[in-house]
């Protein structure tokens, strides 16, 4: 009967849950009803034991909570169109770049593209963060320009645990880096 359960790999719980918690993070918002939240708990739960942290199942719930409760999420909400977790693959500078895009949604003809951090970031390691982003953010926006053939209002870096975004590229300015 043991042999049914694999063993909890070593390290993989920790006080903030670590690239675990990150995934588990993801996956849950890949998936989580955005407009009612209905199917939270029990996604969290289900993505907790997955990632070996069932003790982390409440926290993940809580994160993704008030990331549902904050205005990005609102635009979300109302944008005409609504994509999660969006790979890309592309040829940019002799080489190959892919990726996933966790939300991507058209506002004004425009796309808007959202990247969920759960680094546990504060102040002045968040500003140092979001500016260690920023090429990942543009081959973000190149790869939605070159496949979705339209323009990108703006790159979000969405920092969940603070609760604070940051802009790549603000409006009437293009993106650089």
């Amino acid at each position: 009967f043991d042999e049914c359960f694999e063993p909890r790999p070593a390290g993989r719980e920790d006080e903030t849950g670590g690239i675990a918690f990150g995934l588990a993070f993801h996956e849950v918002m890949e998936r989580l009803d955005l407009v009612s939240g209905k199917n939270l708990r029990e996604l969290c739960r289900i993505k907790a034991m997955e990632q070996f942290i069932p003790g982390m199942a409440e926290k993940i719930a809580g994160l993704c909570q008030r990331c549902l409760e904050h205005p990005l999420m609102e635009r979300a909400r109302r944008s005409r169109r609504i994509f999660r977790e969006v790979p890309f693959s592309m040829f940019l500078d002799e080489r190959i770049v892919e990726g996933k895009i966790d939300l991507l949604f058209e506002e004004e003809d425009r796309w808007v593209i959202v990247d969920y951090k759960t680094d546990d970031v504060f102040g002045e390691a968040l500003e140092q963060r979001f500016l260690s982003y920023r090429q990942q953010g543009t081959w973000y926006a190149q790869a939605v320009q070159k496949v979705a053939e339209g323009k990108v209002k703006e790159v979000v870096f969405f920092f969940v645990r603070p609760g604070k975004v940051r802009f790549l590229k603000k409006e009437g300015r293009s993106i650089a880096t």
